[in-house]
């Protein structure tokens, strides 16, 4: 993981975490969340590869731990 592929910002009253390289996505960040760390994931550049979405959501996650 690239520390460099991701930023977080505030939008609208919500921390948002967005990944730079593809596959591009942006998330509300949701350490509440009974189900996940991520909500309303949106991915800008569609992919039907499951394990490479799979590894940019675990790589997100990461991300958030370094920065928590």
């Amino acid at each position: 993981m690239n520390i460099n592929d991701f930023k977080i910002y505030e939008k609208d009253n919500k921390q948002i975490i967005e990944k730079l390289v593809y596959p591009r996505f942006t998330a509300e960040i949701a350490f509440n969340s009974p189900t996940s760390d991520l909500d309303n994931v949106k991915f800008i550049d569609k992919s039907n590869d499951v394990m490479l979405i799979a590894k940019v959501m675990r790589e997100a996650g990461e991300y958030l731990l370094s920065k928590s």
